[in-house]
């Protein structure tokens, strides 16, 4: 019986199905691999076999497609098969156009893997409705969040957990048992229950986080007042005694953490009910294409322990990595940069 979870399972099972309708196509799914890969895909026909480590994903919006392309190029060496629930047209050609193999449960792919090559495109979505997960969900982010920052918290209660994340207690049981079918977590029948794949864990919740929370956090994008900018904006919170009421996240974080970075963005994470009175005192006015994005907390514990030189709060590098991973391809390498430095993994 599979370890994957149920969701997952639907998924993968309706991809095989469609491979298994094509002629001379024959799919089996082994769940042989761990995160971050779901197992590995065995295809077959009379033109010989190959073999590829597949990862997951549902209703790729354009920023979950940015990072997926961004972290299936990293693992491009295991030759990874990305399969979803449906992959749009123009979503196949930038992962045809970037290398990414990939295959839909409606039938659409691109696999070139000598001596197979499949390339499929048209079909439609069946309308399904993907059974709920979890750890993808606010919750369950902020307890993946708080495991990424404190492995050292999995062992302990689920009330201790719940408190950590600032969650229900109800919410801990099943993300737990979540990551532990993902082999996130160490097994049921482990003597103690510890992370075991830290790099899978940052993977899920970057990816989810961007995708599904980060949206909802977005409170405003706002220009600094003549003549501030980005990188003034230390100086601007500081003359404005606001110090201990914002977060400094983004390039702007990074320009702490990293050196040689001149930072032209910014994000500043505070109370959401606190907004607009800080805006207001940092004379920020919202514009479309400005260079600062206000922002709500997303957990009680994202300030990094250290301070800048000037006595300023930093958001913690896995917040601040993610917040560069959505900010476009430029800000990739400083993205590797961080976590180089400041990732365990």
């Amino acid at each position: 019986m599979s370890d994957f979870p149920v969701r997952e399972m639907k998924l993968i099972r309706s991809v095989v199905q469609a491979l298994n309708s094509l002629e001379d196509m024959q799919a089996q799914h082994r769940c042989d691999l761990e995160a971050p890969f779901s197992g590995s895909l065995h295809l077959r026909g009379s033109w010989g076999q190959t073999s590829h480590p597949i990862c997951t994903a549902w209703r790729i919006g354009k920023k979950q497609a940015h990072l997926l392309i961004f972290q299936l190029q990293a693992l491009r060496q295991q030759q990874p098969l990305l399969l979803a629930d449906y992959i749009s047209a123009p979503l196949a050609q930038r992962l045809t156009s970037a290398q990414i193999q990939f295959v839909d449960a409606a039938g659409n792919g691109f696999i070139h893997a000598p001596p197979l090559y499949f390339n499929r495109s048209g079909n439609k979505p069946a309308q399904t409705s993907p059974l709920a997960n979890r750890c993808v969900e606010s919750a369950g982010l902020r307890i993946l969040y708080q495991l990424l920052q404190h492995p050292e918290l999995a062992p302990r209660t689920y009330r201790e957990i719940a408190a950590a994340a600032a969650v229900a207690l109800g919410s801990v049981g099943p993300v737990l048992k979540e990551l532990q079918r993902k082999k996130i977590l160490s097994p049921p029948t482990a003597k103690q229950r510890l992370v075991r794949n830290h790099a899978g864990l940052h993977q899920l919740w970057e990816s989810s986080f961007l995708h599904k929370l980060r949206p909802r956090l977005q409170i405003e994008r706002c220009s600094p007042p003549h003549p501030w900018n980005a990188a003034s904006l230390p100086s601007l919170i500081q003359t404005s005694r606001l110090s201990e009421e914002v977060l400094l996240g983004g390039e702007l974080a990074a320009s702490f953490y990293c050196d040689h970075v001149h930072a032209h963005r910014a994000a500043l994470h505070v109370e959401r009910s606190k907004a607009l009175k800080l805006m207001l005192q940092l004379r920020l006015t919202p514009a479309p294409d400005g260079c600062i994005d206000v922002v709500a907390n997303f957990s009680p514990s994202s300030a990094y322990p250290q301070r800048s030189a000037e006595g300023l709060q930093l958001a913690e590098p896995y917040l601040v990595h993610a917040e560069l991973m959505d900010s476009g391809a430029e800000q990739h390498h400083l993205a590797q940069d961080l976590a180089r430095t400041y990732f365990p993994f």
